[in-house]
């Protein structure tokens, strides 16, 4: 017995010990990548910026290219990936990767870069949960249907799981609301002024559609309409000249 928990403690401390330098060589790893991630930040300079939109356009393109096929193995996996994580919507994704790369690279001006991309993301994000609910709300596993056909991995995590707290319509709503606060930051409009503008579009609106229902005032009955006449110009008749005698 004696010999038993001996080695067992043995086993213990030695297995602790391991775990113990793994722990530092782990850390020891990541402050290797810190301080070479800032040493690079540093001589790249204003760079940093250039150099992260060139990334993003170039995967926008390598992933457009691997819907078609035309990028290799790595392509075919890319769209793979890309159709599983959000179903249909993969193909927005390169377009959103353009737009945030233009933006970096300052083709696009864009005074504040966080902003739109909170925006983009819970836009994004509220789209995509939306669509899978509507297309039938299927969970990741479980059904002969794959999410790759409907919203993907990130519509089923977050439709799937609303719809099973709040049902349809409540996970309607609030899918709905994720939709419009992602459009609101992007555009950096409050809801007052949303509304505003809404309450003026559909009072021009309804302003439309009152004239285009009102008749044209017609006279009463019994009296006829008469155009004004022309106003014509009366010129006066020149006076004839008499003729002189001659003497």
């Amino acid at each position: 017995m004696a010999t038993r928990t001996k080695s067992s403690r043995a086993t213990g401390r030695s297995a602790a010990q391991r775990k113990h330098k793994k722990s530092k060589q782990q850390n020891r790893l990541i402050l290797a990548l810190r301080s070479a991630s800032s040493r690079l930040g540093e001589h790249l300079g204003d760079h940093r910026k250039d150099l992260w939109g060139v990334f993003l356009v170039v995967v926008g393109a390598l992933i457009v290219l691997s819907f078609f096929g035309l990028s290799g193995p790595f392509g075919a996996t890319t769209a793979t990936a890309t159709r599983y994580a959000f179903g249909l919507w993969a193909f927005i994704v390169p377009l959103i990767l353009f737009a945030f790369g233009l933006a970096l690279i300052g083709i696009v001006k864009q005074n504040d870069n966080i902003r739109p991309a909170v925006g983009v993301a819970v836009l994004f994000g509220g789209s995509v949960g939306l669509f899978h609910l509507m297309t039938g709300n299927i969970p990741l596993a479980g059904t002969t249907r794959s999410v790759s056909e409907t919203g993907g991995f990130v519509g089923s995590i977050l439709a799937f799981p609303l719809e099973r707290l709040l049902g349809f319509w409540g996970a309607f709503v609030v899918l709905i609301a994720f939709v419009g606060i992602g459009a609101l930051i992007i555009t950096g409009a409050s809801l007052g002024d949303v509304l505003n503008a809404v309450g003026r579009t559909g009072k021009m609106f309804w302003n439309w559609v009152g004239m285009a229902r009102t008749p044209a005032a017609m006279p009463p009955e019994g009296v006829v309409a008469v155009a004004p006449a022309a106003a014509i110009s009366v010129v006066p008749a020149a006076k004839p000249r008499r003729k002189k005698k001659v003497a």
